[in-house]
């Protein structure tokens, strides 16, 4: 079966749209770059198709405020489809906390966009801390990648908690949320290596 005739059979609400509004998603598609033989692109297809051209517009200029390139915001949608699907409120909140309150540069979202699909209470927020924690004592690279967030929540704990708990007393207690981003002290304190090991320490 060719992948269009499997597309059509499993995915057939992306192809009853009217031929112009289909014409010009397939159009949008190709000029992303998307190879027409590939599946990948008969997926983008459907996206764009349940997305709608309103919302797919509000989106790229939600990245675009955000400091985000064209080139880069068609990256991170080839990289996964399914970050289009994310709410832009959902998207603002993500990149702000990892470029405003950690630091992190807009390319290693670029590189990462999986982790706009992550939550952000739940994983983001504590799993970066512990991660920021770390490399504020100096005992993980600063340039360390998004790709931690990648993890199953067992490797991270055993990689970042439990390695480093000895030398962290209190790197546990960030895991689980009881010590936030505001005792932290890192809301946009770039490059003040002493915030957080101050922080830590009157916590104790």
């Amino acid at each position: 079966m060719s992948n269009i005739s499997f597309f059509v059979t499993c995915h057939p609400s992306a192809v009853y749209q009217n031929n112009e509004k289909y014409s010009k998603i397939v159009k949008m598609v190709t000029e992303m770059g998307f190879d027409p033989m590939r599946i990948l692109f008969l997926k983008a297809v459907e996206v764009l198709a349940e997305m709608g051209e309103s919302i797919w517009e509000h989106k790229m200029e939600v990245y675009r405020q955000l400091g985000l390139t064209g080139d880069q915001i068609m990256s991170i949608f080839k990289l996964d489809l399914l970050c289009k699907k994310s709410s832009a409120k959902k998207i603002t909140r993500v990149m702000d906390f990892l470029v405003n309150k950690m630091d992190w540069e807009l390319a290693a979202m670029v590189r990462y966009p999986t982790v706009i699909l992550c939550s952000l209470e739940k994983k983001i927020i504590p799993w970066c801390l512990v991660v920021k924690v770390l490399q504020m004592k100096g005992l993980v690279k600063k340039d360390l990648s998004l790709g931690f967030l990648g993890y199953s929540e067992k490797t991270f704990f055993n990689r970042f908690v439990v390695k480093y708990e000895q030398d962290v007393p209190d790197l546990l207690n960030v895991y689980q949320g009881k010590i936030g981003i505001s005792k932290l002290g890192l809301v946009s304190e770039k490059g003040d290596d002493k915030v957080v090991a101050s922080q830590l320490h009157s916590s104790r």
